[in-house]
């Protein structure tokens, strides 16, 4: 499986468009929708003339704070935060109290009668015995 990072965009007459950086891929349509379905095809129409095509591009997203200090980042910070506020503060609370507390397992069942003569093979083989 390969990836390929594709840019879309918005021009100021309205048209939208998109391209693949690192490959000479690109289209242009009215609406999102319909540049999406033609980057789509225009990439699988490449991929098929040129299989091992891979583009080398590297795809940064560019943060800036208050003071305009721009940094880079990798494309996953654009996605958000995996918790929420409140998940946040109940995993503090448990730090403060000791970690996230234990569950209680029962102990494991044993028999006292060997396996075999409950019927059961012994090693990795465990079907019933046939009597």
């Amino acid at each position: 499986m390969k990836y390929f990072p594709i840019v879309f965009e918005q021009e100021p007459n309205g048209v939208h468009t998109a391209y693949v950086p690192g490959l000479l891929i690109y289209a242009a349509a009215d609406t999102k929708a319909a540049v999406r379905k033609a980057i789509a095809e225009s990439l699988q129409v490449y991929l098929e003339a040129d299989p091992d095509a891979r583009s080398k591009a590297e795809v940064l997203m560019a943060r800036t704070d208050e003071k305009s200090k721009v940094s880079f980042v990798g494309a996953g910070a654009n996605l958000g935060r995996r918790t929420s506020q409140k998940k946040k503060a109940a995993s503090q609370r448990n730090g403060q109290l000791g970690g996230r507390p234990r569950k209680e397992h029962a102990a494991p069942q044993s028999s006292p009668v060997p396996a075999q003569k409950r019927g059961i093979r012994g090693g990795k083989d465990r079907r019933p015995i046939a009597r």
